[in-house]
């Protein structure tokens, strides 16, 4: 058995409480990080999960926000509002609909 002399002893009090700091430090800034990495994960979700209307020649498309390819492709600007809601993935999913000329008209 070690014996320790008072020195030791608050030598070894002092680093348990500096460890204890450092360590809810650590914890703290993962906490942190987890959080921006849960609100960057529901940007991106609402992101994808939000649909526009848009004219394109003669024809309307519904398509999500960060696609470049249409996902669907209709006569009318009603039936792709009901394509759109249709697609919706969540009920915070937006619907921004364009007018004729590209300008958003309404966003649902």
């Amino acid at each position: 058995m070690i014996k320790l002399d008072s020195t030791s002893i608050f030598f070894l009090t002092v680093f348990k409480l500096q460890h204890k700091k450092f360590r809810n430090k650590l914890v703290h800034q993962l906490e942190m990080k987890q959080n921006k990495l849960k609100q960057y994960n529901k940007a991106l979700r609402q992101g994808a999960s939000t649909k526009h209307i848009l004219k394109r020649d003669d024809k309307w498309i519904v398509k999500r926000a960060s696609a470049s390819r249409a996902a669907r492709v209709v006569n009318t600007q009603k039936e792709a509002i009901t394509i759109a809601r249709g697609m919706k993935s969540s009920p915070d999913a937006r619907i921004v609909i364009h007018s004729k000329d590209g300008l958003i008209s309404r966003v649902e």
